[in-house]
C-alpha cells in the first residue's frame, strides 16, 4: 500500500521542505495542495490516507468535506494549532473531532511520529490476531478461543484486539478509553476496567498462556506465552 500523506496549506514555506524531505525519507509520499479546488482533486485522484493541515485553515467547509466522504474513505485529519486556540471554548469541539493535533512550536520528527502512530494504528496492523489459542477476527468483531468461537460484545473484541497488537506494550486507562470508545467518549476509565474483568472471565481456560496484567493506577498490558 503506497502511504500517502495530503499537507493543505496556502503559502508554502522551509518548514513544509523539511516536512516533505522527512516523509520522503521514511516511505511516504507527500502531496500539497494550495488551495480549496486543489485539495478536493487532490483527495480525489490520490486518496490519501491523511491529511496534514495548519488549524487556521480547517474551516467548516473543509471540515463538511472531509466528514461527509469519511463513510466512504478512510482519512484521518491532523491538524497543526497554536497553544492559545486550546483556551478559546469555541475551538475545543472542533478540535475533538480530529484524529490528532500537534501544537505550535513542534519538530518535523514529532509529526513523523504523529503520522507513523496513524498508520500503526489503523493502516499497517492486521486484520486478524491469530495466536496458538486465541483468534481475533476485528473486521467481522468475531473471537476464538482453543477454535471455538466465544460470544462477545463488538467493544470486548474491540479492546482485546487493541491490547493483543500492541503486545507487551503498557496501554494506559485513557488510551484505551480514547481509542476503543473515541475522543468524544463521555464516560469514566472505570469502563475500561469492567471490560477487562469481562475479557479475563472469557480467557480464563486459557489464562496461562494469554492473560492481561494490571499495571495499578496506570493501565494492562497483554503477554502470550506460547
Amino acid at each position: 500500500m503506497e502511504r500517502k500523506i495530503l499537507i493543505y496549506k496556502e503559502k508554502e514555506n522551509e518548514l513544509d521542505n523539511k516536512i516533505k524531505n522527512i516523509l520522503l525519507e521514511n516511505s511516504y509520499k507527500p502531496v500539497t495542495a494550495n488551495n480549496k479546488n486543489e485539495l478536493i482533486e487532490k483527495f480525489e485522484n490520490e486518496k490519501p490516507q491523511i491529511l496534514l493541515i495548519d488549524y487556521q485553515y480547517l474551516n467548516n467547509f473543509i471540515l463538511s468535506f472531509f466528514y461527509e466522504h469519511k463513510n466512504n474513505v478512510k482519512i484521518f485529519i491532523i491538524a497543526i494549532i497554536d497553544r492559545n486556540i486550546l483556551s478559546k471554548k469555541e475551538h475545543i469541539k472542533r478540535i475533538f473531532v480530529l484524529e490528532d493535533f500537534i501544537l505550535k512550536p513542534f519538530t518535523v520528527e514529532e509529526i513523523l511520529l504523529r503520522i507513523k502512530k496513524v498508520f500503526n494504528n489503523n493502516f499497517d496492523i492486521p486484520l486478524l490476531v491469530n495466536r496458538k489459542y486465541l483468534k481475533i477476527d476485528i473486521k467481522n468483531y468475531l473471537l476464538y478461543i482453543n477454535n471455538k468461537q466465544i460470544k462477545a460484545a463488538p467493544k470486548e473484541i474491540k479492546l482485546l484486539y487493541k491490547l493483543a497488537v500492541n503486545e507487551n506494550i503498557l496501554l494506559t486507562r485513557e488510551q484505551l478509553l480514547n481509542e476503543v470508545w473515541g475522543y468524544q467518549y463521555v464516560g469514566q476509565t472505570r469502563t475500561v476496567d469492567v471490560h477487562i474483568k469481562r475479557l479475563r472471565f472469557k480467557l480464563k481456560e486459557i489464562s496461562e498462556k494469554c492473560k492481561i496484567e494490571t499495571i495499578w493506577g496506570v493501565g494492562y498490558i497483554f503477554k502470550t506465552i506460547d
